[in-house]
Protein backbone atom coordinates (compact mmCIF):
# COMPACT_ATOMS: atom_id res chain seq x y z
CA UNK A 1 0.00 0.00 0.00
CA UNK A 2 1.07 3.47 -0.08
CA UNK A 3 2.11 5.48 2.57
CA UNK A 4 0.59 8.36 3.19
CA UNK A 5 3.12 11.00 1.73
CA UNK A 6 3.46 9.27 -0.91
CA UNK A 7 -0.13 9.06 -1.40
CA UNK A 8 -0.13 13.23 -1.01
CA UNK A 9 3.22 13.55 -3.38
CA UNK A 10 0.58 11.89 -5.98
CA UNK A 11 -1.88 13.99 -5.52
CA UNK A 12 0.35 16.65 -5.94
CA UNK A 13 1.32 15.67 -9.20
CA UNK A 14 -1.73 14.71 -10.18
CA UNK A 15 -3.78 18.05 -9.53
CA UNK A 16 0.10 20.18 -11.12
CA UNK A 17 -0.54 17.73 -14.27
CA UNK A 18 -4.59 17.66 -14.36
CA UNK A 19 -5.68 20.97 -12.84
CA UNK A 20 -7.94 18.95 -10.25
CA UNK A 21 -7.95 17.43 -6.62
CA UNK A 22 -8.66 13.78 -6.50
CA UNK A 23 -9.82 11.96 -3.62
CA UNK A 24 -7.65 9.94 -1.61
CA UNK A 25 -9.58 6.53 -2.90
CA UNK A 26 -9.30 7.85 -6.29
CA UNK A 27 -5.59 8.62 -5.85
CA UNK A 28 -4.63 5.43 -4.78
CA UNK A 29 -6.42 3.65 -7.08
CA UNK A 30 -4.64 5.55 -10.30
CA UNK A 31 -1.03 5.26 -8.21
CA UNK A 32 -1.84 1.51 -7.74
CA UNK A 33 -2.70 1.62 -11.45
CA UNK A 34 0.16 3.30 -12.58
CA UNK A 35 2.32 1.20 -10.54
CA UNK A 36 0.90 -2.01 -11.76
CA UNK A 37 1.94 -0.90 -15.05
CA UNK A 38 5.20 0.24 -14.61
CA UNK A 39 6.00 -3.47 -12.40
CA UNK A 40 4.51 -4.94 -15.73
CA UNK A 41 6.62 -3.47 -18.47
CA UNK A 42 9.61 -2.92 -16.24
CA UNK A 43 9.93 -7.12 -15.74
CA UNK A 44 9.09 -7.51 -19.20
CA UNK A 45 12.33 -6.25 -20.42
CA UNK A 46 14.68 -9.46 -20.77
CA UNK A 47 17.70 -9.69 -19.49
CA UNK A 48 19.43 -10.49 -22.85
CA UNK A 49 18.00 -7.05 -24.46
CA UNK A 50 19.72 -5.30 -21.36
CA UNK A 51 22.97 -7.11 -22.28
CA UNK A 52 22.58 -6.50 -25.86
CA UNK A 53 21.42 -2.84 -25.94
CA UNK A 54 23.87 -1.29 -23.07
CA UNK A 55 24.14 1.75 -24.69
CA UNK A 56 20.28 2.54 -25.15
CA UNK A 57 19.61 1.39 -21.88
CA UNK A 58 22.24 3.85 -20.08
CA UNK A 59 20.97 6.68 -22.52
CA UNK A 60 17.50 5.93 -20.82
CA UNK A 61 19.30 5.08 -17.19
CA UNK A 62 20.29 9.00 -17.56
CA UNK A 63 16.90 10.28 -18.88
CA UNK A 64 17.73 10.85 -22.68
Amino acid sequence: MLSQKALQDFQRIWQEEFGEKISDDSATEEAVNLLTLIDKTYHSIKKEWLEEFPVQVEKLDKGN
